[in-house]
């Protein structure tokens, strides 16, 4: 589910490049976003 907000999120910024996500009449850019799974982890909520 994340990957999918956040593969929105890059498509909404106009670029599909994950490398390379500038949002529009900012000046601001996204970099370097990562999805990892923390299952596992103590922080971990379902």
């Amino acid at each position: 589910k994340l990957e999918k907000i956040m593969t929105k999120l890059r498509d909404d910024c106009g670029c599909l490049n994950p490398n390379m996500c500038i949002l529009q009449d900012s000046g601001y850019q996204i970099i370097d976003i990562k999805c990892t799974s923390k299952v596992g982890d103590h922080d971990y909520q379902s």
